[in-house]
């Protein structure tokens, strides 16, 4: 059982039908990861998971989640409150070629597969809920940033909790990835013919061939694939301020 240390929690605070939501967590002693294992529980369910050296996870089918979501992590209670959307939703697909900005907590659904052109760029703001469908890519010519905060992360994950989506992919210097407080998940499709990346030999979240993926305090769960497949004269940085 937990005594003093704090438990920090970071999750989408908006969720639609038919994904899961990812709830993950950190114990923290005088605000360092405290290397401790513990079982934790979503209340409402009873799903347990582990926590593992002061870090651990879990992801709720969005049909079993209320408002508030309850959880216990080593006999401490902790809460999370969570809206559910039925906004319209922007429908992204085909080539971006000009400066493109999501706007704060909308909805996005990628229902094809999306191109960004050299001439373009996409912008995605705070506590976007951002779906793409099964088996689609996500192509880069140009630069995409996730501009996700601690209390209100970006969230990109599948169209279907029990479905995968492709990655992203560039080739060339002026794709880049700049991403802050985002959630990825359910990425990794394809796994034959072009995709058979590296030891793994399937498609990896992120290729990035000839250019920067750049991550500021992300989150990655519940891939079928890889994460990284770093390709000729890539980079991948932690952010510094």
């Amino acid at each position: 059982s937990l005594g003093p240390e704090n438990i920090e929690l970071y999750y989408p605070k908006r969720f639609t039908d038919r994904i899961k939501v990812p709830f993950i967590f950190y114990v923290r002693e005088s605000g360092e990861i405290k290397a401790v294992y513990c079982r934790g529980k979503h209340t409402a369910s009873g799903a347990t998971f582990n926590i593992k050296r002061g870090v651990g996870s879990i992801d709720i089918d969005a049909a079993s989640l209320a408002r508030e979501v309850n959880f216990t992590v080593g006999g401490k209670k902790v809460s999370a409150s969570v809206t559910k959307i039925d906004d319209p939703y922007i429908d992204l697909f085909g080539t971006i070629s000009s400066e493109t900005v999501i706007p704060a907590n909308s909805l996005v659904r990628v229902t094809g597969n999306l191109t960004i052109a050299s001439t373009g760029s996409l912008t995605v703001n705070e506590g976007v809920v951002f779906l793409v469908d099964e088996a689609v890519d996500i192509n880069l010519s140009g630069p995409v940033k996730f501009s996700g905060t601690a209390f209100n992360p970006v969230f990109v994950t599948c169209t279907r909790g029990d479905r995968y989506w492709g990655g992203f992919i560039t080739k060339v210097s002026a794709g880049t990835v700049e991403a802050h407080y985002t959630i990825f998940c359910r990425s990794g499709y394809y796994d034959s013919d072009d995709y058979a990346w590296g030891h793994a030999g399937r498609q990896a979240l992120f290729y990035t061939g000839n250019s920067t993926l750049t991550l500021d305090h992300c989150f990655m769960l519940d891939h079928i694939g890889q994460i990284f497949m770093a390709g000729l004269s890539a980079q991948i940085r932690e952010w510094q301020d």
